[in-house]
């Protein structure tokens, strides 16, 4: 996301997502099934030509499976993002020096998203305004936020979605506004609202 979103400030850069590498003659042989995950070095070597020839996308995403299925396996899998985040009782680091000026949540979604924030970068003073990547974020743990988001405000955020809106604020306004359209048409808490 850092370089699709600043392809005009960094021309050239590129992304490259690998699913995984094959680095010994065992792993090899431990890969020759149909259910294949690790690239051997000549995929490797022949994946960096390619990305290097490629000049209408700044981001390319390797996968020996199908990518949306893969995603969504890390996204459901409890042993990867569990529900309650390990970094709970961590102790908590001060407010980094970021480019945004700090700026306390004020709505009941500001506040509860606060608090998921400090809990998963074990980080005070995070202000509604600090942009989830300047804070440590990435895709990975943009998935594992939102499994918690999910499970506090049965709302789905899509990645995509996330990845645009990238503070407490833009994306409690996010949740707000579709808790607020499907108010009518949620009579429990227990449904999540999938957009």
């Amino acid at each position: 996301h850092f370089v699709a979103a600043r392809s005009k400030e960094l021309p050239g850069w590129k992304a490259v997502g690998l699913a995984g590498m094959a680095f010994t003659e065992q792993d090899i042989k431990n890969e020759n099934t149909q259910n294949r995950f690790l690239l051997t070095p000549q995929e490797v070597a022949g994946l960096f030509e390619w990305s290097l020839l490629t000049t209408d996308s700044p981001v390319l995403a390797e996968s020996t499976v199908d990518l949306p299925k893969r995603i969504l396996e890390v996204y459901n899998k409890k042993e990867i993002i569990s529900d309650e985040f390990s970094l709970k009782n961590m102790n908590k680091t001060g407010r980094p020096t970021l480019s945004s000026i700090y700026a306390a949540p004020f709505t009941k979604t500001e506040i509860a998203l606060n608090v998921i924030f400090e809990e998963f970068f074990a980080m005070s003073g995070i202000g509604i305004n600090d942009d989830f990547f300047e804070l440590g974020g990435d895709s990975l743990k943009g998935m594992m936020m939102l499994k918690r988001i999910k499970k506090e405000f049965s709302v789905n955020v899509p990645l995509k979605d996330f990845f645009e809106k990238k503070n407490i604020r833009e994306v409690a306004n996010y949740i707000d506004e579709i808790r607020f359209l499907f108010e009518d048409t949620t009579a429990t808490t227990d449904k999540t609202i999938i957009i």
